[in-house]
């Protein structure tokens, strides 16, 4: 049994010990049998005194059993970017953990019933040739705009992510290339998993913004922008903002104009982590139309601020 721990500042994480400290974070009940089954398995093999893990599903379908069982060999999806020359990487892959909490358990994920037959595009990336890594970007045919409809699977990501320059504030941004299969149906029909109806194989890119921390360390993983360009831009008679939401919790986002006036509230609540949407019709807060004009739109979350502009043509 190990009853002590020792924090590093560089270990081998483990799905257990999300706080590095050596020691298990969890213990399934309690770690003692209590003649009571956990729910785990069946109560004769119960887990009991095992550790509980925090994983992720990192496949293209949510169902272990497919494919006789073979599902996690044969539709596994993670794949890599070399580094650039700026240390820029991406590791990009599918996840189905909302298809398999839904059809699992779909009394106790109602919420995640429209991702019964969705996958995820997962992106993480580094600005330090792989030593950190930043927190996940997640794309879907649901929660994405430009991915509506759409069932992206078997996702390969450039050999290398292009370095496009710096934005206004100094930050680099770099564009990871994507391929990906537009399924028709979910599955792979070669496994016995959805029907052979075709797909459409699609190339796209997403530009991301690297930032750094307040004290300028590279030892820590690289935030994500949150903001999305709004489409169209300019605009009239509304708009679609897409953001990223970087850490589950609240979420602002707002409309001012050029004298620094808050316009409209377009968003004020609590958010998932990942992409969203929200349009904007060009009315303030008391349902009036606004004038032509430069409006900008400020995003809040986790502690970080963003601010992009956009144009109401009339």
């Amino acid at each position: 049994n190990t009853t002590s721990g020792t924090p590093a500042d560089v270990v081998t994480w483990m799905a257990w010990d999300m706080d590095a400290d050596g020691l298990h974070d969890e213990i399934l009940d309690d770690g003692t049998w209590d003649g009571e089954d956990d729910g785990v398995t069946a109560a004769d093999t119960d887990y009991w005194g095992m550790p509980v893990m925090n994983t992720i599903w990192p496949y293209m379908y949510w169902d272990s059993a497919a494919a006789d069982d073979a599902m996690m060999f044969h539709l596994h999806s993670a794949h890599v970017t070399d580094a650039n020359e700026q240390g820029m990487m991406a590791m990009v892959w599918n996840d189905s953990e909302k298809a398999r909490l839904y059809n699992g358990y779909p009394d106790s994920y109602p919420e995640l019933a429209d991702h019964a037959q969705m996958t995820d595009v997962v992106i993480s990336v580094s600005q330090d040739n792989g030593n950190t890594w930043s927190e996940p970007i997640v794309l879907n045919g649901i929660d994405t705009p430009e991915m509506q409809g759409e069932i992206a699977e078997f996702v390969y990501p450039g050999n290398k992510m292009d370095y496009i320059g710096e934005n206004d504030e100094g930050y680099k941004i770099g564009r990871l290339y994507l391929m990906y299969l537009d399924d028709e149906t979910y599955g792979s029909s070669v496994q016995n998993i959805g029907q052979a109806t075709g797909g459409t194989m699609k190339y796209s890119s997403i530009d991301i913004t690297f930032t750094e921390t307040s004290n300028g360390s590279s030892n820590v993983a690289p935030a994500i922008s949150m903001l999305n360009q709004n489409y169209p831009n300019p605009f009239n008679p509304e708009t679609t903002i897409s953001y990223n939401v970087v850490k589950s919790g609240n979420v602002t986002l707002d409309v001012y104009n050029m004298k620094g006036q808050l316009v409209k509230t377009l968003v004020n609540s609590d958010a998932t982590v990942g992409m969203h949407s929200v349009v904007w019709n060009g009315q303030d807060n008391n349902n009036n139309k606004v004038s032509s004009g430069v409006y900008f739109y400020k995003m809040s979350n986790a502690g970080r601020n963003e601010v992009k502009k956009m144009v109401l043509m009339k």
